[in-house]
């Protein structure tokens, strides 16, 4: 779930700044807008989830660097003070307006 909090805001702005041409405006507003806003709502589960059972996470995106017994992996930790920091966050980019 952290993952797609993080990173399908990221994909959508791809999609809607590279295929905005072939998209058109209107659908890469659309798409842009429901990236977040479903970010939003993943946000608030995360933050129910994780923030008021006070059980903390790691969650591995990939492995970066593998050096003999060094391993440095990219990962998202989860913990209470994340969970709510995404919440206020999210749900402020969400209900954000811009001009058209």
């Amino acid at each position: 779930m952290i993952q797609a909090i993080v990173f399908l805001p990221l994909l959508a702005a791809l999609i809607a700044g590279l295929g905005q041409y072939w998209l058109g405006r209107t659908l890469s507003k659309a798409l842009t807008t429901a990236a977040v806003v479903l970010g939003a709502v993943l946000s608030w589960l995360l933050f129910l989830d994780d923030a008021l059972l006070a059980k903390a996470s790691v969650v591995q995106v990939l492995p970066w660097i593998q050096s003999g017994d060094l391993s440095i992996d990219w990962a998202l930790r989860v913990d209470r003070l994340t969970a709510s920091q995404r919440r206020l966050a999210n749900s402020a980019h969400s209900q954000s307006r811009r001009p058209a």
